[in-house]
């Protein structure tokens, strides 16, 4: 729940599912995961208005779990206008 907080702005799924998910301007908008390199010290970023995560290609399970650990754990989640 708090991945899908995280990313999409709601701790729940819509009625219709996954598919239901819109965007900033109510227009469907399924959510997606984007690779992006990695390097190191980045964690994955989220687009709330689009339902993205860029997650970063780890070199191993434990780095990807450590960054998604962060994450969802963070006490201070900050919003930045792209």
């Amino acid at each position: 729940a708090k991945l899908l907080q995280f990313t999409t702005g709601s701790s729940r799924v819509p009625l219709q599912g996954f598919k239901g998910l819109t965007s900033y301007d109510g227009r469907l908008c399924p959510f997606s995961l984007h690779g992006v390199p990695y390097e190191y010290g980045i964690f994955p970023k989220v687009h709330s208005c689009f339902n993205r995560i860029d997650l970063p290609i780890y070199p191993s399970r434990a780095l990807l779990a450590e960054g998604l650990f962060v994450l969802v754990n963070i006490q201070c989640m900050a919003f930045t206008m792209a």
